[in-house]
């Protein structure tokens, strides 16, 4: 992130949203941990934790919400990763690759609960697979989405910490 007029006046928005009241050291925090990514996703961030947060986000929140993710102690951008995890269940549904090498988790729940790789066995066409990829990355952000409110309502419950 390098604009840092736009990160201050979110910030405001934000503080004033959620009656928060913060410190220089607090400010300086969020914008070393969001400078990793760039201007528009943490844009993307800040409108998104206006809708989405019930309460101030925390900056892994925010990068969560950017499209950003852990992964080893790196971040990777989230249509990538939901990207690979498309060709990797279309690699599951051709045979080339084995149902239970399936590791991501959204990816698993995917498989179980919307996208059924045995009646995708039996009926897609290779024309059908752009719009699996589409359906499958719409489906991968919107389940990502709903993971993070889980995990914030969880923390906030006393659940996660």
């Amino acid at each position: 992130m390098n604009n840092r007029k736009m990160f201050n006046n979110y910030m405001t928005v934000l503080g004033e949203v959620f009656d928060k009241k913060f410190s220089k050291v607090f400010v300086e925090s969020y914008w070393t941990v969001l400078s990793c990514i760039e201007d528009e996703a943490a844009e993307l961030a800040f409108k998104s934790a206006l809708s989405r947060c019930r309460f101030f986000p925390r900056p892994a929140e925010l990068l969560a919400l950017a499209g950003f993710d852990p992964d080893g102690g790196r971040f990777i951008q989230l249509d990538s990763r939901a990207s690979e995890q498309a060709a990797f269940v279309l690699d599951v549904i051709s045979g080339r690759r084995a149902e239970k090498e399936i590791s991501d988790p959204i990816t698993e729940h995917l498989v179980r609960s919307r996208f059924s790789i045995w009646r995708l066995r039996n009926s897609m066409m290779e024309k059908d697979e752009r719009w699996f990829v589409k359906d499958f990355l719409e489906a991968y952000k919107d389940c990502n989405l709903k993971l993070i409110e889980c995990q914030t309502d969880l923390r906030l419950e006393g659940g996660l910490e």
